[in-house]
């Protein structure tokens, strides 16, 4: 049995991307930054234990995004720092607590991750020099275990609750398509991310199982409060590699950042 760790969107350098103790705010009576603390806190405590109980990792798929960027959409003001190669170093600790011998990763967003440049490359480095096994791709296509994997970042999301399923299927299809022209191997599992919400399609037609991560970044974000309204999924996905495939899908607890309603009434 091989057991493969698969995770995305971490945005590290954001307030409430995914934050290591060192990294953390302090509680200091701001309502406001003491939100993003607790929020802070309680995403790494979910994320470590949920990590560890399920440890060890033969292999870990990191599917982009891994960093928040310089926030220019926002003047960084929804950055813990907007340097990208201290944001390198909080993805590099997020990484490290996995601790899989084997890292395959995927580039990102550009507005995340570089524009001019892949920061990414600097995290590969990084566990290269310490001698482990790593891949960065594009577009990644790794076998493990026998089984052909299908791994980008990004692809469309659709604005409907009913047709969520619709951009995959597309994936999906497009898949088989490049496997007809002769160009692509089979694919087993396809995977991609960048939407924050988990999705899982087995339909036996397109002859693979096809998967949307879920985020391990936390809401609050201001481009999702002004300008999103899909539910947002916080986790990540374990696959179990044997004679068949099975699959572990791990949504985190939010209730820490449930929203109340503001009354007013209270003020008239």
């Amino acid at each position: 049995m091989i057991k493969v760790f698969a995770g995305s969107d971490t945005h590290c350098g954001h307030d409430v991307g995914l934050t290591p103790p060192e990294w953390q705010y302090k509680l200091c009576g701001n309502a406001k930054r003491d939100k993003r603390a607790k929020t802070q806190k309680a995403l790494w405590k979910t994320y470590y234990n949920e990590i560890n109980i399920r440890k060890p990792f033969d292999v870990a798929i990191w599917n982009a995004d891994l960093i928040d960027g310089k926030g220019e959409r926002s003047g960084g003001t929804e950055q813990i720092t907007t340097d990208r190669n201290e944001q390198v170093k909080i993805a590099i600790r997020c990484i490290e607590e996995v601790n899989a011998p084997i890292n395959l990763f995927t580039y990102g967003t550009g507005y995340h991750t570089g524009k001019e440049e892949d920061f990414e490359d600097q995290i590969v480095t990084h566990f290269k020099e310490k001698g482990q096994i790593t891949d960065i791709e594009g577009h990644g296509f790794w076998k493990i275990g026998g089984y052909n994997f299908d791994v980008r970042h990004k692809f469309n999301r659709s604005s409907i609750p009913h047709g969520k399923a619709t951009p995959l299927l597309r994936e999906g299809l497009w898949s088989v398509l490049w496997k007809e022209q002769g160009l692509r191997d089979n694919v087993d599992i396809l995977i991609r991310s960048h939407v924050h919400y988990y999705l899982q399609i087995d339909d036996p037609s397109l002859g693979h199982l096809a998967f949307v991560t879920p985020a391990l970044q936390g809401f609050g974000s201001k481009y999702g409060a002004r300008e999103c309204s899909e539910v947002v999924h916080i986790g990540f996905i374990v696959f179990y590699l044997g004679e068949k495939i099975s699959w572990e899908k791990v949504l985190f607890n939010t209730r820490e950042q449930y929203r109340p309603a503001k009354d007013i009434s209270l003020l008239i």
